[in-house]
């Protein structure tokens, strides 16, 4: 079993960085980003990545605004909760 250690921040990567890259391949995860000065950050994930996941924040918001913008909000639904002492259901809200 591998060895866990606790994260902390490394005071040398800049505190903004803009992804330029997410490449996943036979050699792993690689993520390549710039700084504010166009220097380029390399980070090699270099074993087994269960899981990631990417979302375009601008495009997502863009499409947000649009929908809001052409449909009226009947369009949307929604998922409500309801709890039991056992378990969580969700159902459609009316």
């Amino acid at each position: 079993m591998e060895k866990w250690e606790r994260w902390t921040a490394n005071l040398e990567i800049p505190d903004k960085l803009y992804l330029q890259a997410l490449i996943d391949d036979k050699d792993g995860l690689r993520l390549v980003f710039t700084d504010a000065h166009e220097n380029t950050h390399t980070f090699l994930f270099d074993g087994l990545v269960l899981s990631y996941r990417n979302t375009d924040e601008g495009t997502l918001i863009r499409t947000l605004e649009h929908l809001y913008k052409h449909y009226n909000l009947d369009f949307f639904w929604r998922l409500d909760t309801l709890s039991s002492d056992r378990f969580q259901l969700f159902k459609m809200a009316s």
